[in-house]
Parts: C-alpha cells; structure tokens; sequence
C-alpha cells in the first residue's frame, strides 16, 4: 500500500510521474501503441504477472512492461530525501497499482499525490496535477516538477511548475536528481 499520510500537503517539493513509457517501457506484442488499461474500455480482462525481476507482462496479449533503469533507486533516494512523490495516469488505478506493486515501487508513492483513474482520452497533466492539490495553498509551485515522457512543459511553466521530459527508452535520474535536491 503506498504511503499514507493524514496531514495536509506540506512536502518541501513534490515529484509527479507518469506510469506508462515513463516509468516503465512498454513493449507491445504487436504494433501499435499501447498502455496498462488498453481494452478496459471495450471490458477486456488484464492480467499482470512478473515474469522476471522488472519484467511484468499482461498475459491476455504478452505486452510487456519493463521498469526502467535506475527507477527504484531514484525514487529511493528522493523518498528517503522526504520528497512528496505522485503518481498520475491515464490509465486505471487497478491496472497502475497491479503493476507497481509487482515492480515492488508502490510504496515509495504518497497516497494523496496519487491521481489515476482512465480518462476519456488522454487528460492534461496539469489538470491532474491540479485535482491532486484541490484548494491546498500550501504548495509551493515552484517546488513541483513532473516527469513524463509527453512534453508538458508548457503546460506546467503557466502554472509555475517544472517539467522532466522522460525519453521512450531511458529515465532522467541525474536530471529529477539535480532539480529536486539542488
């Protein structure tokens, strides 16, 4: 279960990821693009097992998502640098949480910076972001980053906020490291 807290938002700074492409490769068994929840919409069952150490695959089409390098460490470090960590998603919280939770990094996300549910269509993440705050004063914009393999960063310079972008294949430890600890 990831960590919840009663208190109200008052992280010194707070990390936002995106799950699929971000956190996670995505290697579909056939082309295409796909996610977590693809086929929840027309009802189909997904199912995730861990087939080796960072490997999980939905056994209904053999997709597979592969944790990305350096992941666990980063969100290790920042978790243990008292940084508030979120999770937002298009996808569905079952499917997100199925597969963190097989990755063993579910515990290192803070319930309450937790936005997922499936959207119709992609949702902008600044909306997510700003469901997650709700009316909460005390964050400070200029202390949230998100990290996403989608280019937000417009979006989140309006709102003052900073943005990481994450490529398909690698993840932007050294950068999250130096923006959220500097």
């Amino acid at each position: 279960m990831c960590k919840e807290r009663k208190e109200p938002l008052t992280h010194n700074s707070i990390a936002f990821f995106d799950a699929d492409k971000t956190l996670w490769k995505v290697i579909p068994e056939h082309e295409g693009d796909d996610w977590a929840s693809k086929g929840a919409e027309k009802g189909l069952t997904r199912t995730f097992t861990l087939i080796k150490p960072d490997v999980v695959v939905r056994t209904e089409d053999n997709t597979q998502f592969i944790l990305k390098e350096e992941v666990k460490e980063t969100l290790l470090k920042l978790s243990r640098e008292g940084i508030g960590i979120g999770l937002i998603s298009d996808n569905l919280h079952i499917d997100v949480l199925a597969i963190c939770e097989l990755f063993n990094i579910w515990d290192y996300f803070n319930a309450e910076l937790v936005n997922v549910k499936l959207w119709d269509g992609p949702c902008p993440k600044d909306q997510m972001i700003t469901e997650v705050f709700g009316n909460n004063a005390t964050v400070n914009p200029a202390k949230v980053v998100l990290v996403d393999d989608r280019n937000y960063s417009e979006e989140m310079t309006k709102l003052g906020y900073s943005f990481i972008l994450s490529p398909k294949d690698t993840f932007p430890k050294e950068e999250i490291i130096e923006m959220l600890l500097k």
